[in-house]
């Protein structure tokens, strides 16, 4: 085995870590769009180097599309596990060392470099060979906004493609680096952290699109998911996880208030990626307030749910909504998965989530509709 695949499998060791009618409050539900495989050209990219479980790079967030974080590679196992040692460490100039920062980045892997980020949403391009340090990208806040971060202090990760590195930042601005140099190329800012919104979630790279998800639904924001040109950083679409007037599912909050545009329902991780059928998929958090339903009543979608939506334009598809009316913050925030399985004699394409509610949500991703 290479270095570089020691590397790769190392790193994946070490990071792997119900109808309406119903009468309980904790029940899921799953509606379906008019149609649910999508009405645009599926992209003909499945041969993509990150639709394959990764074997010569780490890619991506959760190391391919599907978000399984597997790997084939097998020389590391139970037996040759115990020969693992120390090659080099780095010291990433003291970034995200205070006690308010979280270090729940994934590194990425490309030919010979890892990619990292701190909690401080510093990123940094490291050799894999000497540990040498060869960019580093620090990023600028202003003082007050540490007040307006939702949640922690806290950056999971960077996106490659087309050869740029793409970075959420916690002041909810998406930067394009350049890949060789750490070079800005460009930024974009659609949402402002003075109104709650902040990036933690590493972004997706599929075919010249970066697309991120929004964290603050504890600050009183509204849920969206947005797609930015990778080469320009152009918005391309946005699809808010809370429905206003006129979309499916407003009726679920109130109408004769505007607590839909403070609803929550954001998206912490790194969505998921079908690209035979061109669904995107992701799961959503907390409505806002996250305990005091009493200004919110209604099922309040989509929040604490498993949403797919078309990649290409961002219009709905399917949701599976985990909790009704949640007040326990009993929200979804645990990244989807993918994966064919057998089941009754029959292949099913497969999306799988893990709740709050200590349930796994087991859905068929072309309808939404529950398998198991």
């Amino acid at each position: 085995m290479s270095r570089a695949q020691c590397a790769i499998f190392s790193l994946f060791i070490l990071l792997a870590a119900c109808s309406q009618e119903e009468s309980s409050e904790i029940t899921a539900d799953v509606a379906q769009g008019s149609d649910p495989v999508g009405t645009g050209t599926a992209s003909p990219l499945i041969t993509d180097p990150l639709s394959q479980a990764p074997v010569d790079a780490w890619p991506t967030n959760g190391g391919s599309f599907s978000n399984q974080r597997w790997s084939p590679l097998g020389d590391i196992n139970r037996d040759t596990v115990s020969q693992l040692k120390a090659e080099w460490r780095v010291h990433l100039n003291g970034s995200g060392l205070e006690t308010r920062y979280s270090a729940e980045g994934t590194p990425l892997y490309k030919d010979g470099v890892l990619y990292m980020t701190t909690g401080d949403s510093d990123a940094f391009a490291v050799d894999v060979d000497s540990g040498e340090l060869m960019w580093e990208h620090n990023s600028q806040y202003s003082e007050e906004m540490g007040e307006a971060v939702c949640c922690g202090w806290d950056n999971r990760g960077v996106a490659l493609g087309d050869g740029k590195v793409f970075l959420g930042q916690l002041d909810a601005r998406l930067i394009a680096l350049d890949e060789v140099t750490g070079e800005v190329l460009w930024e974009t800012q659609s949402v402002r952290w003075q109104d709650g919104y902040s990036i933690t979630g590493a972004p997706l790279f599929y075919d010249g699109m970066v697309i991120t998800g929004y964290s603050g639904a504890e600050k009183g924001v509204r849920g969206l998911v947005e797609a930015f040109d990778a080469n320009t950083g152009e918005k391309l679409w946005t699809f808010y996880t809370i429905p206003g007037p006129g979309d499916f599912g407003h009726d679920t909050w109130p109408q004769d208030t505007m607590a839909y545009e403070f609803g929550g329902g954001t998206v912490w991780q790194t969505p998921a990626l079908d690209p035979e059928l061109g669904l995107l998929y992701f799961s959503t958090g907390n409505p806002g307030p996250d305990v005091n339903g009493a200004i919110r009543p209604g099922d309040n979608l989509f929040t604490a749910s498993i949403v797919a939506i078309d990649v290409r334009t961002g219009e709905y598809r399917w949701h599976f909504q985990q909790v009704h009316h949640d007040i326990w913050d009993y929200d979804a925030p645990n990244p989807v998965i993918l994966f064919d399985m057998d089941y009754q004699g029959e292949v099913r394409k497969a999306v799988a989530e893990a709740g709050k509610t200590g349930w796994v949500y087991i859905l068929d991703r072309i309808t939404g509709e529950p398998i198991i």
